[in-house]
Formats: C-alpha cells, sequence, structure tokens
C-alpha cells in the first residue's frame, strides 16, 4: 500500500485543481449551459464547409448552444460570404459571392403568399437547398436550437415589390407622412 504524506493545505491544492479540470468540457463536447451560447450564421457556411463540419467547429471551439440561421434576406449582410473588398475569413472558400441574389433559403409556401403580389421568393443561390431542412435535424441531434433569423430587404428588382414597399410621401402643408403597407413576410416554416 502507498502511502503518501500531504498536509491540508496541499491536498485542497489538489482537490480543486482535480475539481477545475473535471468542470473543463472535453473536446467535442459542447459544455452544459443554461445560458445561450448562439451565432448568426448563413446557408453559404453550411454549403461551403458542410454542415456537420460548422456544426463541430462552433461547439468544439465555442461552445454553441444556437444557432441563429439566415433563412430569410435579400440583402448580403447576413446570407452572403463579404462585402467586396473586405477581408475574407480564414475559413471556407477564400471568393466573394458576387452574384448574390438572396431570397427564402428554406423552403417557400406557396399557400401563404397567395394573396400578396408577391410570389416567388426562393433564393438560387444555393439551388434547392432547403437551410432548415439541412441543419434542423443535425443540429437537434446535437442539442443546439435553431432560430430563424431573417432581415426585412428586398431587392429592387423583385417583381411587384412596389406595391408594398412603404414610401415616404410630401403632404400638401410640405410635411413627410408614410403611405402605402409594408409587407409582412410569412410562410418561413
Amino acid at each position: 500500500m502507498l502511502k503518501v504524506d500531504v498536509n491540508r493545505r496541499e491536498f485542497l491544492k489538489i482537490t480543486a485543481g482535480a475539481g477545475a479540470a473535471l468542470a473543463m468540457p472535453t473536446s467535442g463536447h459542447t459544455a452544459v449551459s443554461s445560458k445561450m451560447i448562439g451565432v448568426q450564421v448563413g446557408a453559404v457556411s453550411f454549403v461551403a464547409e458542410g454542415t456537420e463540419k460548422v456544426l463541430d467547429v462552433l461547439q468544439e471551439h465555442a461552445c454553441v448552444n444556437t444557432l441563429f440561421l439566415a433563412v430569410f434576406t435579400y440583402g448580403r449582410g447576413i446570407a452572403g460570404r463579404q462585402i467586396p473588398g473586405q477581408p475574407l475569413p480564414d475559413h471556407g472558400k477564400r471568393e466573394y459571392d458576387l452574384n448574390f441574389h438572396g431570397g427564402n433559403f428554406a423552403t417557400p409556401h406557396p399557400q401563404y403568399y397567395k394573396n400578396t403580389v408577391i410570389k416567388h421568393t426562393r433564393a438560387p443561390d444555393h439551388g434547392n437547398l432547403d437551410i432548415l431542412a439541412e441543419v434542423l435535424p443535425a443540429a437537434k441531434k446535437r442539442g443546439m436550437k435553431v432560430i430563424c433569423w431573417l432581415e426585412d430587404v428586398f431587392r429592387a428588382d423583385l417583381p411587384n415589390i412596389e406595391k408594398v414597399q412603404e414610401k415616404d410621401r410630401t403632404c400638401t402643408d410640405g410635411t413627410p407622412r408614410r403611405c402605402a403597407s409594408t409587407i409582412r413576410t410569412t410562410g418561413i416554416s
């Protein structure tokens, strides 16, 4: 039998160190947290690097437990790679997406658009990819939450967009006023 002569102070140092080491997350596992640790991410990341790899990196390096998934926008800001002229990230394809179009990166459901003048919102950027169908099962398997993130930005060349845009008008007394109605995009499921 091994006999170890350790004083109280040394014993406390050893047990505190062991406790801290046991509390550290191990590689490949997200630390259990009641706090939301989220990241905003667009479809382009999953297309460029693969769904499992993206989720691995987010969990292993940042303990992410929530994804804010860009599902609808015509603006490059939340769904594109990078604005031309800005530095490219150190991962994924190192190129600008100069042909970015945007739209609905999930499957649009026409029944929700039938009484609107806006009909075709499918984002053509990644073919027939439905980013929710791609990411939800993989995230759920890992215990990650997915929150749909959308941006109320529309292309000027979208058919009928001028019929639903809110415009500033000048009243007869010279004061500006808001006219027309704004579109509330639904049908992202």
